[in-house]
């Protein structure tokens, strides 16, 4: 028996280490199956519900707060007095509104009462470009001269802005283990759809975005225990080309020996051109009569 059947026999027979990501595997989760779990634009969306203290969940304020008091408590040597932990707690927080893509902004949060704005700017996927966050704080401060302002920078790491002298670094682990805090003070009084929904956004927050360090650690193990095998099944694993070919020439071969509606020669083809010709195609285009000279 050859080396690499004997490793692929082995992994075999040692199927079920792969129990271990059944909790990844085998787990339902709404954001991947609406394929949204990477789309930056969706997880803006789904912060704007969770931080609106006028929404239809039952954190009301508690996000919004949570978020605000965060950065304040842990950066107040960089933000200006004006805002402090005493003020974000004791707010009332209805007079809020929230706003998405206003002035371009992902997230902007207003009190025309309070004059107090808070923006955050969304970098999931993408990082920033031509100065952003010095444009966007920029035109705020010419819009809104009176309100005190808070630029929060939300990355996945707590990446900084380029203007990182006016803007507050926030990671979407500090985010998520806000958003835990709270459905666990929170645990009799959330709704069953308000409960899965925000558990599926942090399940994907954390599969896509943050570092799942426990899947890390799993896939590595099994990686290391069966390395040769894992190799040999990589290299051979079907190119998508090939699939896609294969699909595409059953269909044709099907048409032209069914219907006749489809011309295929196969030996013509290969998985880059596939030429086929149809009735209509030839009275468009008739065949020619002599070959063409040269």
């Amino acid at each position: 028996m050859s080396v690499e059947k004997l490793a692929l026999e082995n992994f075999l027979l040692d199927i079920d280490c792969l129990n271990e990501l059944s909790p990844w595997i085998d787990d339902i989760n709404i954001f991947d199956i609406l394929k949204i779990a990477k789309a930056e634009i969706r997880h803006s969306n789904f912060l704007a519900w969770l931080l609106n203290p006028n929404e239809s969940h039952s954190f009301r304020e508690r996000i919004l707060k949570g978020v605000i008091c965060h950065v304040i408590k842990y950066n107040s040597v960089y933000i200006d007095r004006a805002f402090n932990i005493i003020d974000a707690m004791l707010w009332n927080y209805g007079d809020f509104e929230i706003y998405r893509e206003k002035h371009n902004i992902d997230v902007l949060i207003i009190s025309d009462e309070k004059k107090v704005l808070i923006c955050i700017e969304n970098k999931v996927f993408s990082s920033e470009g031509n100065e952003q966050s010095t444009r966007y704080r920029q035109k705020l401060d010419e819009i809104y001269p009176e309100h005190r302002k808070l630029f929060i920078y939300l990355t996945p790491s707590g990446d900084e802005a380029i203007d990182n002298d006016n803007w507050i670094s926030l990671s979407y682990k500090e985010l998520i283990e806000i958003i835990e805090t709270n459905m666990t003070l929170l645990k009799h009084s959330l709704s069953a759809d308000e409960q899965i929904f925000t558990e599926n956004y942090i399940k994907g927050v954390k599969r896509h975005i943050m570092d799942d360090m426990k899947l890390q650690e799993i896939c590595s193990k099994i990686y290391f225990k069966h390395k040769q095998a894992l190799d040999l099944i990589f290299e051979n694993k079907p190119d998508i080309r090939d699939l896609i070919y294969t699909a595409l020439v059953e269909r044709l071969e099907k048409e032209a020996s069914t219907t006749g509606n489809v011309v295929f020669d196969k030996n013509s083809s290969s998985k880059t051109i596939i030429r086929f010709n149809t009735p209509y195609s030839f009275q468009v285009f008739p065949k020619l009569i002599e070959p063409r000279k040269k």
